[in-house]
């Protein structure tokens, strides 16, 4: 886990979702529990949310790819310059 906090709330998140047997866990908060001046090793994560199943579940397919993609390179001041593309159903 490299000792990075983002690291332990991701790997808490699986490690529940998995003994929960739920897909993922929605609006999931975290209480960290660990001594850093001692360099202790014992990390201790309570997790709060609410567990969650997927349904319909797809792959992502090249649209959804690029979607993402410009998703990811949008900051906050750019928003307004560019928008997802949004196919239209042909008759």
């Amino acid at each position: 886990m490299k000792a990075d906090p983002s690291n332990w709330r991701s790997y808490a998140v699986y490690e529940v979702s998995k003994r929960m047997s739920c897909d993922v866990i929605v609006a999931a908060t975290f209480n960290i529990k660990y001594d850093e001046v001692a360099g202790d090793q014992d990390v201790q994560i309570e997790v709060v949310g609410y567990p969650a199943d997927f349904t319909n579940w797809q792959t992502a397919n090249a649209q959804d790819l690029e979607w993402i993609r410009m998703e990811k390179t949008i900051t906050t001041a750019e928003r307004e310059k560019i928008a997802a593309a949004v196919k239209t159903p042909t008759k």
